[in-house]
């Protein structure tokens, strides 16, 4: 009996620790250390690797934003629409690596509205969301790049409320826990 007992509380254990490492990959900022502490990177719109676009760089990585498209609506008919009081907004993002090799991946991307007021919706269905996604927001898979290559652009594409016109912010969030915070 006591055996059973020994044997059950370390698969509880063991279960307990898979949730923990799980949970700080998932959602880093949300566990207490040094990861937590960090410092959002600084906006970097003068570096010389963006080549006239907005950037930041985190980690050896910089996300450059290649176009903002707020009011966008997808091309021809059948498409989604915003739903009222709220517009669709389509980014064009890609990721240049200049340490290393790094895997990227836009669909860590969020976008804050203003006073912490929420999140946009990105595109997508299930797991709560409702909108389907045209071709012209097909966000590509995660890529692994080495040194000195960039992603080619992909789009994202989201509905903000309308009254958050300014104030967005794009966050996003390296696989360490970087912050790259970039204002639209």
């Amino acid at each position: 009996m006591f055996r059973w007992i020994a044997a059950t509380a370390a698969v509880a254990v063991c279960f307990l620790a898979a949730a923990v490492l799980i949970r700080a990959l998932i959602s880093p900022r949300s566990i207490p250390g040094p990861r937590a502490n960090r410092a959002p990177a600084a906006q970097n719109r003068g570096n010389p690797s963006c080549a006239g676009a907005q950037c930041g760089s985190a980690e050896g990585v910089t996300l450059s934003l290649k176009s903002v498209q707020r009011n966008w609506l997808p091309e021809g008919s059948g498409g989604p629409t915003p739903a009222p009081g709220t517009y669709f907004l389509r980014l064009v993002v890609s990721f240049r690596v200049t340490v290393s090799s790094k895997w990227v991946d836009a669909g860590t991307i969020g976008i804050q509205l203003p006073s912490s007021a929420g999140w946009a919706q990105p595109f997508g269905t299930g797991a709560g969301l409702s909108i389907p996604v045209p071709p012209e927001c097909r966000t590509a898979p995660p890529v692994l790049l080495s040194a000195g290559s960039e992603s080619s652009p992909t789009p994202i594409c989201y509905q903000v409320p309308r009254v958050n016109q300014s104030g967005l912010t794009v966050r996003w969030i390296t696989p360490h826990g970087a912050l790259v915070q970039l204002a639209i």
